[in-house]
C-alpha cells in the first residue's frame, strides 16, 4: 500500500463514483479499481459496497477513511516543510463571490505574499452554490462566503460582519435611513443568482414586489455604482467597497438607522480538510487586513440568504 493508493480510496469515497474519483485524480478508472482492490487484499476486508449505487463505503471502509483522513493530512503537512528553514509552503485553493472578492481580495493577496511567500495562491470568483459544489468535489480548499446559510454541512469560521449602505446618484436627505425609504422602481439589483441580491430583497421585503420593476440586473458592485451614476437611482453596497470609492462617490453613500443591516462573512471548509495550516495563514492574513470594528458587532440585522443553482 502506497499514499497514492490512500488518495485514490479517499477520493472514491468522497465521490462514490469510479469514474469521478479517476478524473479528480487524474488517472484511469482501472488505476483506481486496481488501488481499492490491492487495499482489501492487505486489509482483509472489502472497503465498499459494490452492489449499491452508488456504491457506499462498508462499515470497515469507514473506519478506515477516516484513518486515511488523518494519514493524508499528516502526509501534507510533512510535505509543506520541504525545507528545514520551517517556511509554510504547499498551495491552496480559494473561491470567493464575486462580491466578496472585489474588495477582500485586493486586501488579502499582498498581504499573504508577504506573509507566506512559498504558499501559491489560486482564487477563483463562484456563486455561492458553486463554492460550496467544489468544496465537496474537493476541487476548492476553501471558500469565502455570506454565512449563515440553511442545511450548510460545511465548517464556517466566521471573519468578519460588514454594514449595507444605500448609494445614490443625489445624495439623501436624511441621516438614516430605513428599509422601508428604499424607492423600490429606482433600485439596481445583481443578476440571480448572488447571495447579496438575495440579502437586499429580504432586507427591503421585495419577494414579492420585483416582478416586472427591474429592467436591468447587473453582474458586479462596479457595474451597479456605474449605472447609478449615469442612469440615476440607488443601490445597496456592502461596506469593503467604501475603501475602493472615490471622495465624490463617498458622499453619495447613506447609512441604515441602527440597528445596521449587515453581512456575515465566513471561510467554509471541508470538516476534514487536509490543509489546515494554510487554511490557518489565510484566517491570519484577512484578521490582519480587516479593521478590528468589523469583527464582532452586536445589535445588527443579517438578512437571510436564499441560494439559486
Amino acid at each position: 500500500m502506497n499514499i497514492h493508493h490512500l488518495k485514490y480510496f479517499i477520493a472514491l469515497a468522497k465521490r462514490n463514483n469510479y469514474r469521478e474519483a479517476a478524473v479528480f485524480c487524474n488517472v484511469s478508472q482501472p488505476a483506481i479499481s486496481m488501488a481499492i482492490k490491492s487495499m482489501e487484499t492487505k486489509l482483509g476486508a472489502p472497503l465498499f459496497k459494490r452492489h449499491k449505487n452508488p456504491i457506499e463505503l462498508t462499515e470497515f471502509g469507514e473506519k478506515i477513511y477516516h484513518h486515511g483522513l488523518s494519514i493524508i493530512s499528516e502526509y501534507e503537512q510533512m510535505m509543506a516543510y520541504q525545507d528545514s528553514d520551517g517556511e509554510l509552503r504547499g498551495q491552496i485553493n480559494l473561491g470567493v463571490i464575486p462580491t466578496i472578492a472585489s474588495a477582500l481580495i485586493p486586501l488579502f493577496i499582498g498581504q499573504f505574499i508577504k506573509d507566506y511567500p512559498h504558499v501559491k495562491v489560486n482564487v477563483e470568483e463562484l456563486t455561492t452554490s458553486n463554492v460550496i459544489n467544489k468544496i465537496k468535489k474537493d476541487e476548492l480548499d476553501a471558500g469565502v462566503i455570506a454565512t449563515p446559510i440553511d442545511n450548510l454541512k460545511l465548517k464556517h469560521e466566521v471573519l468578519y460582519f460588514e454594514e449595507f449602505m444605500v448609494y445614490s446618484s443625489d445624495k439623501i436627505d436624511k441621516d438614516y435611513l430605513l428599509p422601508s425609504d428604499i424607492e423600490i422602481k429606482e433600485l439596481w439589483l445583481l443578476e440571480e443568482g448572488h447571495c447579496l441580491r438575495s440579502q437586499i430583497i429580504n432586507l427591503c421585503e421585495l419577494k414579492a414586489k420585483t416582478d416586472g420593476m427591474i429592467n436591468y440586473n447587473a453582474g458586479s458592485i462596479d457595474t451597479l455604482l456605474n449605472l447609478v451614476d449615469t442612469q440615476g437611482g440607488l443601490t445597496i453596497v456592502p461596506e469593503l467597497v467604501i475603501k475602493q470609492l472615490s471622495a465624490y462617490r463617498r458622499k453619495r453613500l447613506s447609512m441604515f438607522n441602527p440597528p445596521a443591516p449587515v453581512r456575515e462573512v465566513s471561510l467554509v471548509s471541508h470538516p476534514y480538510n487536509i490543509k489546515r495550516k494554510q487554511l490557518e495563514a489565510v484566517l491570519k492574513t484577512i484578521d490582519k487586513v480587516i479593521p478590528n470594528y468589523m469583527k464582532d458587532r452586536e445589535d445588527v440585522i443579517n438578512p437571510p440568504i436564499t441560494l439559486t443553482p
